[in-house]
């Protein structure tokens, strides 16, 4: 797993979602490319990482309303 997690067990991914902060995920994209991951590692470390209440970083941005952040998860 390449992704480090919070007491919570968040993600940066989580973070910055539920937070609106594009910048921070337009970021970690280019980390993420970087890494050169296949598609299968973005699905599950990225996409499908839940935090302790079973909640994704696309369930937290939903949440707290942020539409672009969706777009661009």
């Amino acid at each position: 797993m390449w992704l480090s997690k919070d007491e919570y067990d968040q993600t940066a991914w989580h973070m910055a979602a539920s937070e609106g902060h594009i910048e921070i995920l337009q970021k970690l994209w280019e980390w993420a490319k970087e890494l050169h991951l296949n598609p299968e590692e973005l699905r599950n470390e990225v996409w499908l990482s839940k935090d302790e209440y079973d909640q994704t970083a696309w369930h937290r941005a939903a949440s707290e309303g942020h539409i672009e952040i969706l777009e661009k998860l």
